[in-house]
């Protein structure tokens, strides 16, 4: 039996050790076989200790996604600022590989919506969503840097853009096994999609939309030019 966590680093310690190896399972099985009862038993753990920590399995994998964020953001901002001056594409194709070297980051964002955020309490929520946008606004700064034609404002949207192009893309580019399966025929060809393939087309647009926004008023005004 795994001697109890007493002291407040300890404690620490043991939270680490659940995120650490939650992680490793999580890269290793489907989202549906991530239960805490796998987590608590490759840790050795009784599966009361491990909801002291973390009070529900969305708790624990939305943990795990606020730690990716973290990640891919220090190393991206990193790359963005050695390569400052950069033109459009350069941007393009950092972002897009430092996505897919990501896949447990890729799959999170996939169920971040759809299944993370629904049993969670509104505290938790919010705390993530602050810490989310602290972190895009600081890489927002990054970017302008390295390309002033995007401001910092336009690169957080360009940030909440990609988050929604990652998700539905994951979803065509990795689709269930009995559609993975029908999509061998190839009347379907044109369905299969290449994720790194689509990712950098996506970003790229993006990026270049970042540089050159496009207001609300602008789309009104386009909206009612033919209007009599």
């Amino acid at each position: 039996m795994t001697k109890r966590a007493r002291t407040d680093t300890a404690k620490a310690d043991r939270q680490q050790d659940i995120v650490h190896a939650a992680a490793d399972l999580f890269a290793s099985v489907e989202l549906e076989a991530f239960t805490m009862d796998a987590v608590a038993e490759r840790l050795g753990l009784a599966k009361g200790t491990l909801y002291r920590y973390f009070p529900t399995r969305e708790a624990l994998l939305l943990c795990l996604l606020d730690e990716e964020f973290e990640s891919w953001f220090i190393d991206l901002r990193s790359e963005v600022s050695q390569r400052t001056p950069m033109a459009f594409d350069d941007l393009a194709i950092i972002i897009t590989r430092s996505i897919c070297i990501r896949p447990s980051f890729v799959r999170l964002n996939g169920a971040l919506s759809a299944l993370l955020e629904r049993n969670i309490p509104v505290g938790t929520a919010l705390t993530f969503k602050l810490q989310l946008l602290e972190r895009t606004s600081a890489m927002a700064g990054s970017v302008n840097a390295a390309l002033p034609a995007i401001s910092p404002e336009s690169a957080v949207r360009l940030f909440i853009q990609l988050h929604a192009a990652v998700v539905g893309l994951h979803s065509c580019a990795f689709p269930a096994p009995v559609v993975a399966e029908a999509l061998q025929d190839d009347r379907l060809r044109l369905l299969r999609l290449d994720f790194e393939t689509e990712l950098e087309l996506m970003v790229r647009s993006l990026v270049y939309s970042a540089a050159h926004p496009i207001t609300t008023s602008t789309i009104q005004h386009k909206g009612t030019q033919h209007v009599e």
